[in-house]
């Protein structure tokens, strides 16, 4: 697929994302290396298509730099965001069990404090993302997962090999200390995201570097 083709089809696919106002994001492709610009009115605006141009076969890697510009009824002050974060820290049923501290200034949310899960940690920013007049989120929960007995990366080979044998054969798994590394060539942007996200998931996984390449 040449690069007009691929930007044909990444303008095309916010179209189907209906939380999504595309009219003001602009796109360049090359070599599979696709950069999404302009702005939109929520930071889950920004989340959200980024998320439809994953989904788009040939998209090797995404530049996101789409800026936030909330408009002046989307406003929200530092405190009620702060008030409506701890909240839904407290009532997640997993979140509420973490010792999570919160930041805001300027609609910019700022996450410390500590899990045992990187998927946790994960969890936090995914939801706090989505709250009303926030435009950023920096996540910098630390993950100090408890002392594993086993073989994590013989873990997260057999949850591939439930998903998929012909994928698990062909990525490698390296885990030093909790840090899991994946080595290998998948078919599509989202695949990649499908494999992380189950090595995300294992017991004991501290970090994950993501070295996947998409391949024809």
């Amino acid at each position: 697929m040449n690069d007009s083709e691929l930007k044909k089809r990444v303008l095309e696919e916010p179209d189907y994302e209906p939380q999504v106002d595309a009219s003001s994001i602009g796109v360049t492709a090359k070599d599979g290396v696709v950069s999404i610009y302009g702005h939109v009115s929520s930071f889950l605006q920004r989340l959200l298509a980024e998320e439809a141009v994953r989904r788009v076969g040939g998209v090797r890697a995404i530049a996101n730099e789409i800026d936030v510009n909330l408009p002046g009824d989307a406003i929200v002050g530092d405190d009620e965001i702060a008030l409506r974060a701890a909240r839904i820290v407290d009532w997640d049923s997993l979140l509420g069990k973490v010792n999570i501290w919160i930041r805001v200034q300027g609609g910019k949310i700022d996450l410390d404090g500590q899990t045992d899960a990187l998927f946790i940690k994960r969890r936090a920013e995914r939801l706090l993302s989505r709250l009303p007049g926030v435009t950023g989120v920096f996540n910098h929960i630390r993950v100090v997962p408890p002392v594993q007995k086993g073989d994590i990366a013989a873990k997260i080979g057999a949850a591939l090999e439930r998903l998929s044998q012909d994928r698990a054969k062909a990525i490698d798994i390296d885990v030093q200390d909790g840090d899991v590394t994946l080595r290998g060539t998948v078919g599509s942007l989202l695949e990649r995201e499908q494999v992380e996200h189950v090595a995300v998931h294992a017991a004991g996984v501290r970090h994950v570097d993501n070295r996947l390449v998409v391949g024809d």
